[in-house]
C-alpha cells in the first residue's frame, strides 16, 4: 500500500512539472520558428507549378475549341446524317396507314413472321 501511495504522489509530481513546463514555453516563439523554417524557395516553386498547370490547361482547351470551330465535331456531323435517313424513312411512311412490312425485301416472309406474333397467346 506504501509503494502505491508513493507511485500516486510521483504521479502526481509529474504531472505538475508538466503542467510548468507547458505554461513556460513561449507559443509565439515557437510559431515564429515554424515560420521561419519553412523554405519559401519551395512555396514560390508550387506557386509557379500550380500557374504552369493551369496555363497549359487552359492552352489546350483553347486548341480544342479552335479545332471543332474550324472542322466541326465529326459525331454531330454522323448524328445528322443519320438523322436526315431517318426523316426520310419517315415521310416515306407518313400519309396512307401501311403494313409495317411494306417497302422492305422478302415482304411477304416478313409479313408471316408479323402476323405469326398474334398467334402465341403470351403476345396478345
Amino acid at each position: 500500500a506504501q509503494n502505491l501511495q508513493q507511485s500516486a504522489q510521483n504521479l502526481q509530481q509529474s504531472a505538475q512539472n508538466l503542467q510548468q513546463s507547458a505554461q513556460n514555453y513561449d507559443y509565439s516563439k515557437i510559431s515564429a520558428k515554424i515560420v521561419e523554417t519553412v523554405n519559401k524557395d519551395n512555396v514560390a516553386s508550387a506557386t509557379t507549378n500550380v500557374g504552369s498547370y493551369f496555363n497549359s490547361m487552359y492552352n489546350g482547351l483553347k486548341t480544342s475549341v479552335e479545332t471543332i470551330q474550324k472542322e466541326g465535331l465529326p459525331m454531330l456531323a454522323e448524328f445528322d446524317d443519320e438523322q436526315t435517313k431517318f426523316m426520310k424513312m419517315q415521310q416515306r411512311r407518313q400519309g396512307a396507314a401501311v403494313p409495317p412490312w411494306v417497302g422492305y425485301n422478302e415482304e411477304e416472309k416478313m409479313k408471316k413472321q408479323i402476323l405469326s406474333l398474334s398467334l402465341d397467346e403470351r403476345n396478345v
